[in-house]
């Protein structure tokens, strides 16, 4: 119908203009058009350029009268004008740009709202007429609007309840349009009528003189509980009788309104209040309320209250201390609460990790410990919460006098423990008395009951008796570890399972953790308990390095210093926790501080110093029962003789003797008088140690040889029943000398031709356990192996050496091939690590170079278990095994908490020490990952420790998460695995060369360390 127009006026117009011919035919409906009309055809038929002219009129006919969408944006009140009288504006100006666009194009045109904007839907030939009508009638309108700008306090009073306020203030004006924003505090006014719109901002205007608004600015922390105390005030009911006052929580601001000439007295009122009610916030922790409100009316909250003249009130949900007074009183009482809390300016706090136990201690019994502590130090206050954290506040020095003293408190307090008996266990130790018999040398009280033992001392002291009981009664033994609750805390947290599993394993103990008392604790035989306490303690000196200690005490000095009141004295002095644990002779120190555990040695050094003219030990040997028999004698006779003649104490040990006197000539005569006695009794007795061949020699048949030896020297000789291949001489001194000598020709005549006869083992320092295992308890062990081989042996705990002297050649070989495989069962020892598939690889190494360097760094075999998925088998002698264990552990640990390092981009750094030219830069070279370690050749002026050197590993840019450095300068070397100790090797972990933080560990967990990777 476009194309024909009316009444065919387009198509004869196209006809006139083009002189192409123009056919139009109508077709049938499109099926599925969504449109209900008819498709039709328009044919063109002329000379090329006519047919193109009128396609060209053709297609701008059609888009002219092709319907368009446009949108305009307009503001929310002049849309809101419109819409009002059932939309009497929006359809003026729709009447008004149809009018205008009839003059173009019939049709028409709709204008609507959408949303925020206005809808504009007309041909594309009037569009541009109506879009440009549409936002002129738009800008006119919003050019009529008025805004005023208030504070946003004043708007919800101007809109009113319910937008009653706005009514009132458009009453006479239907026809005019308020908004009113609470966020910015801005009114727009719009009307229809100019005059409507003049009235109403008016009454707006008037309205805003009634409401004048001053902000007064508080501070962000304490605005909110200044203003809850004006809320509470006497003041507040006086205030808002003349102005209006509330809160702006986002500006954290106090906002005053009302009139001109009120606003001036409100303002002036609140500020003095406010500066009388400044407020200050002090955080505190849950477990300082407590200190502050304890003691009611004379709490130290009350204290500094009147000292500073302010008010403090502590709020426990949110764990702070609200100061409220003047400005420049508050700001004084702000740091005296902090300097009470957490010290500064002369005043120390002090926070002490205690167990239950201890915590219940220094309370004791309705508080009385905890009150006699206060009154000692009145100048200190003492809170002991639930978390069994001590807290000392007070003066500096009197703080330190403190603890101390509270360190004191807890090494030498008593508690009490039993031991039941019954018939078959009482009767088999030989009776209670019996059993008190046995723990005369320990430091504790005990009494006897008809079914039990009660014994009271030191927590330390009673475990040791209990164990000793246990053990004369054929019950199972459990031994302790008490360490500082700090200590143990840390030893919880670090999760080392497989260390403990590794000690049960190789002692046959069982071993548990009580935080009551922070100990470990270990259950077993006695010996058991005692070696899994060795190797616990080593474990422990290489995780705590500097804040344990483990220093070996003689028995005598036990004795003097074994007491609490001595222990007391050393741990008040340092400060730290400190026990005797008589199951190693060695005075255990535990803390958390090193400063403390280094002057704990230090103290308990200068102990041992001063006791050096105080005794006097003779050491007898592992042989010399008989002679500690015959010094007691009989009933203990002649040793009760010996006490009162010499007037010193004379204690007895397994193969010692001690004289102990606090008088050092009197020592010095007694020393000189008993050493005259020993070498007596040694005179009179020979005792020697033969094979079993040449003891029946020396006895012949039905010991007619020994008979006649006997009653040619005047001598009486015997052979021990206690020790195989022993034999004793006694008589007279001279006697025995010519008896002695005679024997000694004799055995070298029987000896004669069999120099091949003799065995040395020797062993080194870390193998004293394995030597002492070799005795066993009362020599027994000696004893069954000197029977096994049929020879002599001889062994020297302190020299660390073995002797086997055997008959023949042949019993030699047979005695060495024994002691071998004893020896070889002493020091295997296997242990079974399951590791996850990365870690398996990358312990592994490339071509298994890691497992290779760490077999040799360590002496010891690892292997990969088929049978178990992930496990390995790490074998070797005891000690060795531990160590790698260690290592192995430590690797895994810090593996699992650091990203893995990239096999394939790997450098090995290898730093070397050099004594010559020692500087804060180690020699280093860098070689790719899969080339071998250079040879030490080729790294110039090496030390004699360049066997040591450690690998350091990097991956790629990213740095490594270990390092191994086995050298130093002069300030960081610690003491030498060879020669002096400026030669000797230290071992960083997260080298400050490569990662940015260092710590140095001492050179046994260097060596542990070395060849990890």
């Amino acid at each position: 119908s476009l194309v024909v127009g009316k009444q065919g006026s387009t198509i004869i117009r196209l006809v006139e203009n083009t002189q192409a011919a123009v056919e139009v035919t109508r077709g049938v409906p499109v099926e599925g058009s969504e449109e209900d009309h008819s498709t039709s055809t328009v044919t063109l038929r002329g000379s090329i350029s006519a047919v193109k002219d009128a396609t060209e009129e053709i297609e701008e006919i059609l888009a002219q009268h092709k319907e368009e969408v446009e949108s305009l944006p307009i503001d929310p009140l002049v849309q809101q004008l419109w819409l009002m009288n059932k939309g009497e504006g929006i359809q003026a100006v729709a009447k008004l740009v149809n009018e205008k666009c009839r003059d173009i194009l019939e049709g028409i045109v709709l204008v609507n709202f959408e949303q925020k904007s206005v809808r504009i839907r007309a041909k594309s030939l009037v569009m541009p007429t109506a879009v440009e009508m549409v936002r002129l009638e738009i800008r006119l309108k919003e050019s009529t609007i008025t805004r005023i700008s208030t504070h946003k306090a004043v708007i919800p009073v101007l809109i009113g309840k319910n937008g009653y306020g706005i009514q009132k203030l458009k009453e006479g004006a239907e026809n005019v349009v308020v908004d009113a924003n609470r966020v910015d505090g801005q009114i727009s006014v719009c009307a229809l009528d100019q005059g409507e719109m003049e009235k109403v901002v008016s009454a707006i205007q008037s309205f805003l003189v009634d409401h004048q608004v001053r902000v007064i600015q508080a501070k962000p922390d304490t605005f909110r509980s200044q203003f809850r105390i004006l809320l509470r005030s006497k003041i507040w009911k006086e205030l808002t009788q003349i102005v209006t006052v509330s809160r702006d929580d986002e500006k954290c601001a106090i906002v005053v309104r009302g009139k001109s000439e009120d606003l001036n007295k409100g303002c002036e009122i609140l500020q003095t209040f406010l500066d009388q009610h400044f407020v200050n916030i002090v955080s505190i922790t849950q477990h300082d309320v407590g200190a502050l409100l304890r003691g009611g009316k004379e709490s130290k909250i009350e204290k500094l209250a009147k000292e500073n003249d302010v008010r403090l009130s502590v709020d426990s949900g949110k764990c702070v201390v609200e100061v409220i007074g003047k400005k420049e009183n508050v700001g004084e009482a702000a740091k005296a609460v902090d300097r009470f809390l957490n010290g500064g300016e002369g005043v120390r706090v002090l926070r002490v990790l205690v167990d239950d136990a201890s915590s219940s201690m220094l309370v004791g019994r309705g508080g009385s410990n905890k009150a006699t502590l206060e009154g000692k130090f009145p100048n200190v206050s003492i809170s002991i919460p639930p978390n069994n954290t001590v807290v000392l506040r007070g003066p500096d020095d009197d703080v330190g006098a403190c603890e101390k003293h509270i360190a004191k408190l807890l090494v030498s307090s008593y508690i009490t423990d039993k031991v039941v008996l019954n018939r078959k266990n009482d009767k088999g130790a030989g009776g209670a008395a019996a059993l008190r018999g046995h723990l005369k040398a320990i430091p504790v009280i005990t009494t006897i009951e008809d079914t039990r033992i009660l014994v009271r001392g030191t927590r330390p002291d009673v475990q040791y008796a209990l164990s000793v009981l246990k053990s004369k009664l054929g019950e199972k033994v459990e031994g302790r570890l008490f360490l500082d609750a700090s200590q143990f805390k840390s030893l919880q947290s670090v999760g080392r399972e497989s260390h403990i599993a590794h000690v049960q394993g190789s002692t046959g103990t069982k071993i548990g953790m009580e935080a009551r008392t922070s100990s470990v604790t270990i259950s077993g035989s006695r010996d058991d308990v005692r070696m899994a306490k060795v190797q616990l303690v080593q474990f422990l000196g290489f995780l705590f390095s500097d804040t344990f200690a483990c220093e070996p005490v003689s028995k005598h000095a036990i004795s003097l210093l074994g007491h609490p009141t001595q222990l007391g004295t050393i741990a008040e002095k340092c400060g730290s926790f400190l026990y005797i644990d008589r199951d190693l002779g060695k005075l255990v120190v535990s803390s958390s501080s090193p400063e403390c555990v280094a002057k704990a040695k230090e103290v308990f050094a200068e102990k041992l110093a001063a006791l050096e003219g105080m005794y006097h030990e003779v050491e007898l040997g592992i042989d010399s029962e008989w002679l500690i028999s015959k010094l007691i004698g009989k009933g203990g006779n002649r040793i009760k003789s010996l006490r009162k003649s010499l007037d010193v104490t004379i204690e007895m040990g397994d193969t010692s003797i001690t004289l102990v006197s606090d008088d050092p000539a009197k020592l010095a005569s007694a020393k000189e008088k008993f050493d005259e006695i020993v070498a007596q009794e040694r005179a009179e007795c020979y005792y020697v140690e033969l094979p079993s061949e040449s003891l029946s020699a020396f006895m012949g048949l039905k010991g007619n040889h020994v008979q006649e030896f006997e009653q040619q020297h005047d001598v009486r000789a015997q052979a021990m029943r206690k020790h195989t291949g022993g034999l004793r001489i006694t008589g007279e001194a001279e006697a025995v000398a010519k008896a002695k000598t005679a024997f000694e020709e004799w055995l070298a005549s029987q000896n004669e031709g069999k120099e091949d006869c003799c065995a040395m083992y020797e062993f080194d320092a870390s193998e004293t356990v394995t030597l002492t295992r070799l005795i066993g308890k009362n020599g027994k062990r000696i004893n069954d192996l000197r029977r096994q081989c049929a020879c002599t042996i001889e062994i020297n705990v302190d020299k660390r050496y073995m002797k086997l002297v055997a008959s023949d050649a042949d019993s030699l070989v047979r005695a060495r091939k024994i002691i071998d495989d004893v020896l070889e069962d002493e020091r295997s020892q296997n242990v079974t690590f399951h590791l996850s598939e990365n870690d398996m690889g990358a312990f592994i190494g490339a071509k298994g170079a890691h497992i290779r360097e760490f077999e040799k760094a360590h002496g010891v075999r690892v292997y990969a278990m088929k049978s178990q998925a992930g496990a390995l088998q790490i074998s070797g002698n005891t000690e060795a095994v531990y160590k790698a264990k260690l290592a192995l552990d430590f690797w895994i640990s810090v593996r699992g908490k650091s990203p893995a390092t990239d096999e394939s981009n790997v450098e090995k750094k290898y730093f070397f020490d050099s004594a010559a030219s020692r500087s804060s830069n180690p020699t280093t070279t860098t070689i790719p990952a899969d080339q071998p370690p250079p040879a030490q050749s080729e790294f110039p002026a090496l030390g004699p420790n360049a066997e040591n050197a450690g690998i350091i590993e990097t991956g790629g840019s990213s740095k490594s998460w270990a390092s191994m450095l086995n050298t130093g300068t002069d300030t960081d070397v610690a003491k030498g695995l060879e020669g002096s100790a400026a030669d000797g090797p230290t071992a960083l972990i997260n080298d400050t060369r490569l990662e940015g933080e260092a710590s140095i560990i001492d050179p046994e967990r260097a060596q542990t360390l070395v060849g990890l990777f």
